[in-house]
């Protein structure tokens, strides 16, 4: 199985990738590869191209639309 993850922001690529790898940890039966991809674009291109996958984990604006305890 492939899951792809697509983020423009490499921290939470990595985070998301490090979570799964602590499933697999966890569940030693999950066979699954990661591919990452900085650019939606570029996903888009190799989805195009057939290189499709079982899970995607898109990009989130969760950051953008969470509160800050930043004082504007």
């Amino acid at each position: 199985m492939k899951i792809v993850i697509c983020d423009d922001c490499v921290e939470d690529l990595q985070y998301i990738e490090q979570l799964l790898g602590q499933y697999t940890e966890a569940a030693p039966g999950a066979d699954f590869v990661v591919e990452k991809y900085l650019d939606a674009a570029v996903l888009y291109d190799r989805i195009q191209e057939g290189r499709q996958a079982e899970i995607y984990i898109p990009v989130s604006y969760t950051h953008l639309t969470l509160p800050t305890k930043r004082i504007v």
